[in-house]
């Protein structure tokens, strides 16, 4: 999705620690940290689903998901953020860098 690889810690603080990514701030940080919450939102979302549901997962389901709600918090959270959705989607890299 954005060609990040790494290497995952066990605790969930670590990890969102992690993704801090000390040496970019402002937006960008920001911007990192939201995609982290969407994702983590989303994956304990159908972990819950198909646990108590019994529901088959979907991963592309649940990547959508986790693209839309990004785009939507930070429409929400960042003044300055006009990107409309097919843009955000088309290369989310690109906003994230």
């Amino acid at each position: 999705m954005v060609g990040v690889s790494t290497v995952l810690p066990q605790a969930p603080k670590e990890h969102f620690l992690q993704h801090s990514y000390c040496c970019m701030e402002g937006v960008i940080q920001n911007r990192w940290q939201t995609l982290w919450v969407a994702l983590t939102w989303r994956i304990w979302h159908y972990r819950n689903r198909l646990v108590f549901s019994n529901e088959e997962f979907d991963g592309q389901k649940v990547l959508e998901e986790v693209v839309f709600f990004c785009w939507l918090w930070l429409k929400n959270m960042e003044k300055d953020f006009e990107i409309p959705f097919h843009v955000w989607t088309s290369n989310i890299k690109a906003w994230l860098l």
